[in-house]
């Protein structure tokens, strides 16, 4: 048997105004939780991470093995063009799914007299391809 002063406290609960919230605003309210402490975790770690800087360059690619041909490049005395060949050349054979020749590109040059080069080089096909015949009116096979 209970006591009566966890009783009480029981009925004191149970009297006190019921917050009521819709369920969808409930759902949106959880939700919003959750991207707080997800953003809160993230910052933390982006404070945590120390800069890297270079004198020579640097290279940035998914894959590890692909940043380190091009970084190997640029020791070698190559451009930051070749690097990104490189680079690019290596994520052809490691992720040929996302990366290869004849795919499209974005690069920013900086140049040897500081000015910066932006190349836009996204795949398009000429604007008389349709869909059944190429650029010439070759019908495709």
């Amino acid at each position: 048997r209970r006591s009566d002063s966890s009783t009480r406290s029981f009925r004191v609960f149970c009297s006190l105004p019921r917050l009521q919230m819709a369920p969808g605003r409930l759902r949106w309210s959880a939700a919003a939780l959750v991207l707080l402490f997800l953003a809160a975790g993230a910052a933390a770690e982006a404070a945590r991470r120390e800069a890297v800087t270079s004198p020579h360059g640097a290279v940035a690619a998914d894959d590890e093995r692909c940043s380190r041909i091009g970084r190997d490049a640029l020791r070698c005395g190559g451009t930051a063009v070749d690097a990104a060949v490189a680079t690019s050349l290596c994520l052809g054979v490691v992720s040929p799914a996302s990366s290869g020749i004849g795919g499209g590109a974005f690069m920013l040059v900086r140049l040897t007299d500081g000015t910066a080069v932006v190349y836009d080089s996204r795949e398009t096909a000429p604007l008389a391809a349709t869909k059944v015949r190429d650029w010439k009116s070759r019908l495709f096979p």
